[in-house]
């Protein structure tokens, strides 16, 4: 797949967008590490190692810690996930592994709120 963009997000986090999948975020030396740049290539393996060593371990972090400070639903969860930079794999996986340990339960959302 191509890398149509890099942008900036903050001084050490970058904006990832290709042709082929949704946008995500990495680090500076990430982006260093796999040796991206714009208008190179991004093989397939390469974003399988992204999602599963960076994005799909940040995004199970992430999800534990908003569940920490309160207790969300499921789309809240998936929603501030979203706008957080990770893609739908990694946001879906993330879910499942919270909703595995019963740190996010709608039902029990709802009968607290």
């Amino acid at each position: 797949m191509m890398i149509l963009q890099i942008s900036p997000v903050t001084k050490q986090k970058y904006r990832i967008v290709t042709d082929e999948q949704p946008a995500f975020i990495l680090y500076k030396g990430e982006v260093a590490r796999f040796h991206l740049e714009e208008g190179g290539e991004l093989s397939e393996d390469q974003f399988k190692t992204i999602q599963t060593e960076i994005l799909l371990k940040r995004a199970k972090l992430r999800a534990l810690h908003l569940l920490t400070a309160k207790d969300h639903t499921e789309a809240e969860l998936v929603k501030k996930l979203t706008k957080n930079g990770y893609t739908p794999w990694a946001v879906e996986k993330a879910v499942e592994y919270v909703k595995s340990y019963h740190y996010l339960d709608d039902a029990r959302y709802a009968a607290a709120y």
